[in-house]
């Protein structure tokens, strides 16, 4: 009997989703595709979207997260106000997957909700109920 034990790249993340999305960062979340070899690490890819960008991977930055259990990570640093194209990439001792589906983000503008998300931090930090008012209006 013969064994053949096959070694692939990895399969491609999926579901990649964003949440609190603030003016400089966007929170992300994605499903690991796996495969037959472990997943080492991940890399996210983000770029400022540009109208009729042709190369589809031409101007990406990539933020590699070492560690394949990990399948979340805020990224920082971001411009205000501006729509980003982002993708994550396991990669395995094999190599790299293909990109995950791509999502669109656009970041908030400066100051927007802002000051009431850190009040809500500081409301759960100290274990205290307190009704939030909307000052903006």
């Amino acid at each position: 009997m013969l064994l053949c034990v096959c070694a692939a790249l990895p399969r491609s993340p999926t579901n990649l989703t964003a949440f609190n999305i603030t003016s400089t960062s966007v929170h992300l979340r994605w499903k690991s595709g796996n495969g037959a070899e472990p997943i080492e690490s991940y890399v996210i890819r983000y770029r400022r979207r540009k109208q009729g960008v042709t190369t589809p991977d031409a101007g990406y930055q990539e933020l590699e997260l070492i560690g394949g259990s990990r399948l979340e990570q805020v990224i920082g640093s971001l411009a205000a106000h501006v729509t980003y194209e982002l993708q994550v990439i396991a990669v395995n001792n094999i190599g790299r997957s293909s990109p995950s589906n791509t999502i669109e983000v656009t970041t908030r503008e400066s100051g927007e909700n802002e000051t009431l998300i850190i009040f809500g931090l500081i409301c759960n930090f100290l274990h205290t109920t307190i009704p939030l008012v909307d000052l903006r209006s």
